[in-house]
């Protein structure tokens, strides 16, 4: 009796199918093999299950704007916001920029989150030291600077850049001899959220 039971359960239905009702459980140990991703799996992966290292998202801001300071004292550059997806991720802030100065002068650049220095030097200086210019002449660099950051957050980030030049004028996205916007540039600041 059990065996015709068993052996009327694998009947299929009207449209060929087996039953759901039909279908035992299987135990994981009995799951061997291997899976074809692209053929046999659909959906999206979340966010949440993503490898560690894996980029969740990425936020960039592409500023063509121009400025120039010579007062000493940091003030705003560019920033970008994002949302992590989780608490346990990172978020590694990159920064590109062409920066020019006349003069003898420093200029120093130093990032914020959410208006908090971070990515301190040694002794908790709070700047990093992009160009430094002795001479009369004019000093022009590309920049770069990035930090791996650890909000421990899901709230919404601001990452922040700001500049200050000490001695000179400094010129953002620019240069010293602006004619007719010849020497305009575009600068990026963006945020990859890393999975933890």
């Amino acid at each position: 009796m059990g065996i015709a039971r068993n052996l009327a359960r694998l009947v299929p239905n009207g449209s060929g199918l087996l039953p759901n009702a039909n279908i035992e459980a299987v135990a994981a140990s009995k799951l061997t093999g291997s899976v074809a991703l692209a053929t046999q799996v659909s959906g999206t992966l979340p966010d949440a299950n993503a490898p560690s290292g894996s980029v969740v998202q990425v936020v960039q801001t592409f500023d063509t704007s121009q400025a120039t300071t010579s007062s000493g004292t940091f003030g705003d550059l560019i920033s970008v916001s994002i949302t992590p997806t989780s608490s346990s991720n990172k978020v590694l802030v990159r920064f590109l920029a062409h920066v020019e100065m006349g003069g003898s002068s420093t200029a120093g650049i130093r990032l914020q989150r959410n208006g908090t220095n971070i990515g301190l030097g040694a002794g908790g200086q709070t700047s990093k030291i992009i160009l430094s210019q002795g001479y009369g002449g004019v000093n022009g660099s590309n920049m770069s600077y990035e930090f791996l950051d650890s909000p421990a957050t899901t709230s919404a980030i601001t990452y922040k850049i700001q500049w200050s030049v000490d001695g000179n004028t400094g010129y953002y996205n620019r240069g010293v001899a602006n004619t007719s916007g010849f020497y305009s540039d575009a600068s990026t600041l963006t945020a990859l959220e890393i999975a933890g």
